[in-house]
């Protein structure tokens, strides 16, 4: 599992397209947040895949979905309060 997941680092390293290294950061988070319990790491990735791509409706679904499942309702909406505010208007 590990090695997968550092497979998928290094494709999110060469991806050319942000939103496909956004997706590959994120399977590596869902990787090891299943089957690594790394929560240090799956944060790491999610956090590369959130600057490569701020408002990714996959991302942002995990975000929710790993909140909820560990009953941390309030931090949930403390992180996506937080990530809005650091998101730059695009105007």
């Amino acid at each position: 599992m590990e090695a997968r997941a550092k497979g998928l680092r290094d494709e999110a390293l060469e991806a050319r397209d942000k939103r496909k290294a956004s997706s590959l950061y994120l399977r590596a988070a869902e990787l090891f947040h299943a089957y690594g319990k790394d929560p240090i790491r799956a944060d790491e990735y999610l956090e590369r895949c959130m600057l490569l791509c701020p408002g990714y409706p996959a991302a942002l679904r995990f975000i929710e979905a790993t909140h909820l499942e560990q009953g941390r309702a309030d931090d949930l909406a403390k992180k996506l309060n937080a990530m809005a505010a650091a998101v730059k208007d695009p105007r």
